[in-house]
């Protein structure tokens, strides 16, 4: 189970890694003066406080606060705040909030409870469910068996 952990640590870290990148570099441009702060939220943020509960329930779980900071403490939700509401556009908003949207129902409990209304353990249940239906699934792509 601490193998999958790292994978999917590793994964939502070069996901981030690559939004910023975009991020920065749709930003560039001779009359910029500053860097963009992608990891402040905006005033009136696009994603909604149930969304950003949302997410920082999901950022926690993958990533949860060890010895060193976790993905909520690193600012990993408001960075997704500051990139849907200062850079994205209409498309790329709408895909998040329908995947959000998505996963959300996904990671509900066998009894129906919100992701946000689990205990940690039991968040980690759900997404390791998650991650296994869905790893088994792309298996099944990829050896044809669709």
């Amino acid at each position: 189970m601490q193998y999958l952990k790292m994978q999917r640590r590793q994964v939502f870290q070069g996901l981030i890694a690559l939004s910023a990148i975009g991020g920065v570099a749709a930003c560039g441009g001779s009359e910029e003066t500053s860097a963009p702060r992608l990891s402040q939220p905006s005033d009136g943020g696009y994603f909604t406080v149930t969304e950003m509960a949302v997410l920082s329930a999901i950022a926690q779980t993958l990533i949860p606060q060890t010895e060193t900071a976790g993905a909520v403490q690193a600012g990993v939700p408001q960075t997704l705040q500051g990139l849907a509401t200062d850079w994205g556009d209409d498309d790329f908003r709408q895909y998040w909030r329908s995947g959000l949207s998505a996963l959300e129902g996904a990671l509900q409990s066998d009894q129906g409870a919100a992701f946000t209304a689990l205990s940690p353990r039991e968040r980690d249940t759900v997404l390791a469910a998650y991650d296994a239906d869905v790893f088994d699934n792309m298996g099944d792509l990829i050896n044809g068996r669709f």
